[in-house]
């Protein structure tokens, strides 16, 4: 089960961000970028929306089992723009979301994170906290990532699970 903390912060960067779902991919390819805002509209969209596929793409076998301690699961899309890797026996998670927001939202967010610390190396800037990391690139790219369950889920903690997460971020942030 994905923590409730991990909900309200993504909502809340939703409505700092201004994001929405965007058009469905389910439907007919017709919408245009004049249903979509401008072109930078468009292309924060665009980018937003591999948060869908991340967990399939970058929670693989190796990555989980460095991170979860019992690593068999399943990923489950959550949105268009984010993701949770959902272990088998033990209810921990790993969850991805990203957002079109930048440093105005990073800044807005971090009053609702708990003991927020400065991580380097993870796009323009980025912290840790209990729950996970968050991260912001460029004036419209955020990756916020958490991971955790039942105490002693994850084999990772601290900076090292950090770094581990930030990894994700960062390859996120060179996608198109």
């Amino acid at each position: 089960m994905t923590h409730p903390l991990t909900y309200s912060i993504a909502a809340a960067i939703c409505v700092l961000a201004a994001c929405s779902r965007g058009p469905s991919t389910s439907g007919s390819r017709s919408a245009s970028a004049s249903t979509t805002g401008p072109a930078h509209a468009s292309n924060g969209s665009q980018w937003i929306a591999n948060g869908r596929t991340a967990c399939d793409k970058y929670l693989t076998p190796d990555v989980v089992a460095k991170i979860l301690t019992h690593p068999a699961g399943q990923t489950k899309v959550l949105s268009s723009q984010g993701c949770t890797y959902e272990a088998a026996d033990n209810g921990a998670t790993i969850s991805i979301t990203l957002n079109n927001g930048g440093p105005a939202t990073f800044k807005a967010m971090m009053p609702y994170l708990t003991n927020p610390l400065p991580l380097s190396g993870v796009g323009d800037q980025a912290v840790r906290s209990v729950t996970g990391i968050d991260a912001e690139k460029g004036a419209d790219r955020g990756c916020s990532i958490d991971a955790g369950g039942a105490p002693g889920s994850t084999k990772l903690t601290g900076e090292p699970l950090a770094q581990q997460l930030g990894d994700i971020c960062n390859k996120l942030f060179a996608l198109p």
